[in-house]
């Protein structure tokens, strides 16, 4: 199977690349501004947002599936900022969709848990999007785009990606900011009343590379097992690699006067019944209780995709 990988340089988008690679599959990647290390990949350099010049890419490179994880963020940890990259990320992707149905490609949409405002019980795959900012707006528009032009593609809600944490030079964003906030290299907090479900990014990727195998269709939650704060995010994280605990600045949404999305727990059972890839706690990862479950990963995610091809 060839996979094309739209911002293929990203953090995920990376990952999905070594994944895929892993499994025999060829794989192209697309990047705007420099072209990423991986030497297996098929490099393409394309404005996601060019209508024109993406639909001419995926008619060239005539791929068997899609995994679109291209997106722009507002900001990091720091209140979200009102203006969002609406082009890239409401609707570019309903244009790669189109073209992804015009030309019968498989299409992995990633969307994001910040099209929810939080809520006490737990979001399933069906509950429809009530943002509170313009990025998950933005998101949720979308995905409702993409179910219309594309209704057999199938739309990925994700939470916080984060690394295994076995590798200080190759964390994700969300972890490097953690850690300048412990050692006053940033400004801003965590918020204590911010709850989500954390995803290791190898386990992601995996779970995107199978996506990309199979028909499921519509919206699937695809989150870790673990469910806590952001702020007991970055203990974890400050732990992991070194760090001044009690530097780590904590807050409530209503004491710093922000609008963000508050418990967004991701019902992933759906997930779990259809995937092989075992969505891990970030507290598992980290502990590196289950490495050996990656050593055997690729043998039992392509027989799985072997028995439905």
């Amino acid at each position: 199977m060839k996979i094309l990988v739209t911002g293929a340089a990203g953090f995920l988008g990376r990952h999905v690349c070594q994944r895929a690679n892993a499994l025999g599959h060829k794989v192209a990647g697309t990047y705007r501004s420099a072209p990423g290390s991986l030497p297996f990949v098929e490099w393409l350099r394309v404005d996601v947002t060019d209508t024109s010049a993406m639909d001419a890419l995926i008619e060239a490179t005539q791929p068997d599936a899609i995994v679109h994880t291209a997106t722009k963020l507002a900001g990091s940890l720091a209140p979200l900022a009102a203006e969002t990259n609406w082009t890239t990320n409401a609707i570019a992707p309903v244009h790669i969709a189109r073209a992804s149905a015009r030309h019968g490609i498989r299409l992995v949409h990633i969307s994001s848990d910040a099209v929810h405002r939080g809520r006490d019980e737990p979001y399933g795959d069906a509950v429809a999007p009530d943002p509170v900012h313009s990025y998950g707006a933005a998101k949720a528009a979308a995905e409702l785009g993409v179910a219309t032009v594309a209704p057999q593609a199938v739309i990925v809600r994700v939470p916080p990606i984060m690394s295994d944490g076995s590798d200080r030079d190759r964390l994700a964003y969300r972890e490097r900011f953690m850690l300048d906030l412990a050692r006053s290299r940033a400004e801003g907090v965590l918020f204590t009343d911010e709850i989500r479900c954390p995803i290791v990014v190898d386990d992601l990727a995996d779970a995107c590379v199978e996506l990309a195998g199979n028909d499921i269709a519509g919206l699937v939650n695809v989150a870790g097992a673990d469910i806590m704060s952001l702020y007991d995010m970055g203990r974890l994280v400050v732990a992991k690699h070194g760090g001044d605990l009690d530097a780590l600045p904590a807050a409530t949404h209503d004491s710093a006067a922000v609008t963000r999305p508050g418990r967004v727990v991701l019902d992933s059972a759906r997930a779990r019944a259809v995937l092989s890839t075992r969505l891990r706690g970030l507290r598992e990862v980290y502990a590196g209780s289950n490495s050996i479950d990656v050593v055997y990963r690729d043998r039992r995610v392509a027989a799985r995709m072997a028995d439905r091809s």
